[in-house]
């Protein structure tokens, strides 16, 4: 009896320091501090395969601190629909970072379809369609979107790129400069504003 009860409890204690350590990783990976985190996550992925959890974490903290290759490495082990929400848009922005953009719209979309009232899994669908040339359904898209969440700046500045790929310039600075009156820090407004200006014959005021 004795044998079994410091057994549970040794068990007990070891799944305990499992759980902290997690949790430890992923508070260090949200305040930027990638790599421990991932060390962490790594190590307690490779021991308890029967976690998906710890895996899934692992791949989404990689595609947070860019190391694409790795993190979509991990494709063939995964099973998209099983997958959270959070590691399906980590994986599908390593695909766009690498200009994969086939693949990170069937991420996109599986997402989607898991979750249709995420902003964040509609909106990477949204510009990996517009990095595709796909410009319609990203238009759609994004139309729906800034309907139900009109002061989202995400949306107002995918919305803003997808004009520039149609060379629709004077929409997008119309866009830009909106968001930029509501939030004059915001840098994707104030380096898509000087692009623009550039374009459009003006690289004086752009300097």
């Amino acid at each position: 009896m004795l044998v079994m009860t410091f057994f549970t409890l040794t068990a007990h204690a070891a799944i305990t320091s499992d759980e902290r350590d997690h949790r430890q990783a992923l508070t260090q990976a949200r305040a930027g501090n990638h790599e421990t985190a991932l060390s962490t996550l790594q190590s307690l992925a490779e021991r308890h395969p029967e976690k998906p959890l710890y895996l899934y974490d692992y791949i989404a903290v990689l595609g947070w601190a860019e190391r694409d290759t790795e993190a979509l490495g991990y494709l063939p082990q995964l099973d998209l629909n099983k997958a959270p929400n959070y590691t399906l848009e980590a994986l599908g922005k390593s695909a766009r970072n690498q200009k994969r953009f086939p693949l990170s719209i069937d991420i996109y979309r599986t997402a989607v379809r898991k979750n249709p009232r995420s902003i964040q899994s509609t909106l990477g669908l949204a510009l990996s369609l517009t990095d595709n040339g796909e410009i319609d359904e990203a238009s759609n898209l994004l139309i729906n979107l800034l309907l139900q969440y009109p002061s989202q700046i995400d949306i107002q500045n995918a919305q803003a790129y997808a004009f520039i790929k149609q060379k629709a310039y004077f929409k997008a600075l119309n866009i830009y400069d909106q968001v930029l009156k509501t939030r004059p820090e915001n840098r994707e407004a104030q380096r898509g504003r000087i692009l623009i200006t550039a374009r459009l014959g003006a690289p004086h005021l752009a300097a």
